[in-house]
């Protein structure tokens, strides 16, 4: 399933269950820091993956840390992204 932004995203992981999620980090009004954020509270949560075309690494905000399983930088290709989806699948 795919949500338009993250006010949406927040909405559907908190009345479905998923085993990845894949978030942008820049979004208008509900960011992909407020979606991980929503996600390291569920009792179940699902393998995270970042993608972002910001040049940094995730950096705690407000004091806050954010659990995510890999960060993809754009641009990237698919075949990147299907590798760190099968490493962190395979990693247990």
């Amino acid at each position: 399933k795919m949500a338009d932004n993250g006010a949406e995203a927040i909405n559907m992981i908190e009345n479905e269950d998923f085993d990845l999620v894949l978030s942008d980090l820049a979004m208008p009004e509900v960011t992909g820091y407020d979606v991980i954020k929503a996600l390291n509270e569920l009792e179940r949560i699902p393998k995270i993956g970042v993608i972002t075309g910001w040049g940094e690494q995730l950096k705690p905000v407000g004091g806050e840390t954010f659990k995510v399983d890999f960060v993809l930088k754009k641009p990237f290709d698919f075949s990147e992204m299907s590798i760190l989806i099968n490493n962190v699948f395979n990693s247990n």
